[in-house]
């Protein structure tokens, strides 16, 4: 137990150190009839019948139905088309069995430009990634670091930072046969896709609950058994172009 609690409490450690917001989406093959996930109209070539009898809800009669399930997930996830520009904050709390931390994590995201912006007690920090390239600096700093994000280090530091930053990837990674469950459910009032999978050698159970029409994460929690030890959760979304403040470096030069 000490041991799985060590390496959880040094993964969040480590994606505390860097955020970035990489969207890596993994194309699986699908069958199917089950479960049923309201999205969008265009569904890419997915067939389905419309029955909205008794679902009280009108915003979805011009919604289709496909099949959700463990081993179509994935796919599902998949031709979701996710806004060009977006932004978002996520309240990141973890917690173990002498402490706990939490992180406020803004998100910008403007024609596959990426800004996130991570606050907690001691520091704030700004982190910029285009295509190519990254930058981080500390609030207050005029100098930055720049590197190539498809550099080695570089992957390595993303990979551990996606999941600050509001993506999915590491469930689009899992085998089906890591995912135990899948819904579409209510949570406050809105209507997400639900995921319950087991994450990593020590069977950590990782639940997911994403916007349908955007694709878009709106909460992760992960559990060690019934233990909550970690969670995040958005807010503040809004479909529109970030201001080039967020994209702007020590100096004054904007990032395009």
């Amino acid at each position: 137990m000490e041991s799985k609690r060590l390496v959880l409490f040094t993964a969040i450690s480590s994606i505390c150190i860097i955020a970035a917001i990489v969207i890596i989406l993994v194309s699986l093959s699908t069958t199917a009839d089950t479960p049923e996930v309201h999205l969008p109209v265009e569904t890419h070539g997915i067939s389905s019948d419309v029955n909205n009898e008794g679902m009280g809800m009108g915003e979805l009669n011009e919604l289709n139905y496909a099949a959700l399930r463990p081993d179509t997930v994935q796919y599902i996830l998949k031709i979701i088309e996710q806004p060009k520009s977006y932004s978002c904050k996520y309240a990141i709390e973890s917690f173990w069995d002498d402490g706990s931390g939490y992180f406020d994590v803004s998100v910008y995201v403007k024609d596959e430009i990426y800004s996130v912006m991570i606050l907690n007690d001691a520091y704030l920090k700004r982190c910029i990634f285009t295509d190519e390239k990254f930058y981080i600096w500390y609030i207050g700093e005029e100098d930055y670091y720049e590197g190539n994000r498809r550099s080695v280090l570089g992957e390595e530091k993303i990979t551990d930072a996606v999941q600050m930053s509001g993506s999915y990837k590491s469930l689009m990674e899992l085998d089906p046969e890591q995912i135990i469950e899948t819904d579409y459910i209510d949570v406050d009032g809105v209507y997400c896709i639900y995921v319950k999978a087991e994450m990593g050698q020590f069977g950590y159970i990782s639940e997911y609950y994403i916007y349908p029409d955007t694709g878009l994460l709106m909460k992760n929690e992960i559990y060690d058994g019934d233990k909550l030890v970690y969670r995040m959760s958005s807010s503040d979304m809004m479909l529109t172009a970030p201001y080039d403040e967020y994209f702007t470096l020590p100096g004054g030069k904007v990032v395009s």
